[in-house]
């Protein structure tokens, strides 16, 4: 599974992303014969969160749950939900165009509907601008639960709610 962790992926044009890479199949000879039928998966890639930086280094904890956590709003400016249907392969975060950070993989007995929660902080001490240190903080927090509308439990920075709009 997606390890639960500390994680200083950078991000790149105000975004950070999520993507599994499919795992090729283990003998290479169906691997290569899957590749030439066009039988290879695209990678799954979905923006995971928008930061208020265009460019730069975050932090950013990962926690995977079995259920729901009570949110924290009084330690978050932004608590955004989404629902993602999640497939098997190796994990990884980073901002589009940038060096991807390994999250670890699922597996395929782990494969399916997610709700990911991200709490956020700082987004507006930056916005817009490149940055060289760790302005912005995320709490990435996934637990297995069937597809819902988005939902916004707290937006009180700028870009906060800037993206809570375009989530509605």
């Amino acid at each position: 599974m997606i390890i639960s962790g500390v994680y200083a992926p950078r991000a790149a044009e105000q975004a950070v992303e999520l993507v599994v890479e499919p795992v090729p199949a283990a003998d290479p000879v169906v691997a290569l014969q899957a590749s030439r039928a066009g039988g290879t998966q695209q990678p799954f890639r979905t923006t995971l969160f928008h930061t208020g930086i265009s460019s730069g280094p975050i932090s950013m904890t990962v926690n995977v749950l079995d259920a729901p956590p009570e949110p924290a709003l009084e330690e978050w400016e932004d608590v955004h939900e989404v629902s993602a249907s999640l497939p098997a392969g190796r994990a990884a975060a980073g901002g589009p165009m940038e060096e991807l950070t390994a999250l670890g993989a699922i597996e395929d007995d782990e494969s399916g509907d997610y709700r990911i929660r991200v709490s956020a902080a700082g987004r507006d001490r930056a916005p817009d601008l490149v940055t060289a240190t760790v302005v912005e903080h995320y709490l990435v927090q996934l637990w297995p639960e069937s597809v819902s509308p988005p939902r916004v439990l707290s937006a009180v920075s700028e870009q906060g709610k800037y993206w809570a709009a375009r989530l509605a």
